[in-house]
């Protein structure tokens, strides 16, 4: 049977994905690949409840987790490696008549149900949980379109290019001035374009 190995995150905010439009973030969560062993934390890349095969099918297994930091996201899947290398030990494939689906043995059905078991335990701490991305929208920071645009040197002339990095910068200085290392500005990049397209084209 594979090993399991854990496949970093290595960005902070690497799991978080909210598409333009959409109200909510993709939900996230561990992945197990009983076949090879690997046990990874990633998001939805599908709108609703749309799954891949391989994950409706049983193949791959999934496990919802509140969205963390990739520290967060890293520890939490450590914890979780003898669970998962019982489920990848209990783990075959086998054809039902349609589709070649997972089964899990007696005892990795009971892994599994723990691994559940810890995932939920992270939900419930909710905001108290020191693993979770903190989430602001550059929309409801109290942030002032003329102040931002005099300390970063926005303009109506100000490129996309431009805004990109003041992006960095800004959340980079975010980060300090709340003494947070594990957030993020939803947004941010839409509100600096705002910052700039309501610049007087005069002004420069």
């Amino acid at each position: 049977m594979p090993h399991t190995q854990l496949i970093t995150v290595d960005d902070v905010a690497e799991l978080f994905r909210r598409y333009h439009q959409q109200t909510d973030a993709q939900p996230t969560f561990a992945e197990l690949d009983p076949t090879s062993g690997d046990l990874r934390a990633s998001f939805a890349p599908e709108i609703g409840n749309a799954v891949p095969a391989a994950v409706a099918h049983g193949l791959r297994r999934r496990y919802p987790i509140p969205g963390p930091h990739a520290d967060g996201a890293n520890a939490l899947l450590s914890e979780l490696i003898p669970l998962a290398q019982r489920v990848t030990d209990g783990f075959s494939a086998t054809w039902d008549g349609n589709n070649t689906i997972g089964v899990l043995g007696a005892d990795a059905l009971e892994a599994e149900d723990q691994i559940l078991a810890l995932c939920q335990a992270e939900f419930d701490l909710g905001e108290d949980n020191p693993r979770a991305l903190a989430v602001w929208d550059a929309w409801e920071t109290g942030a002032d379109a003329d102040t931002d645009a005099a300390v970063y040197a926005i303009t109506a002339t100000t490129t996309d290019a431009d805004l990109d990095m003041i992006e960095e910068h800004y959340l980079t200085d975010f980060r300090a001035g709340m003494h947070q290392s594990f957030l993020i500005i939803d947004r941010l990049g839409d509100w600096l374009r705002h910052v700039r397209d309501t610049r007087d084209p005069d002004d420069h």
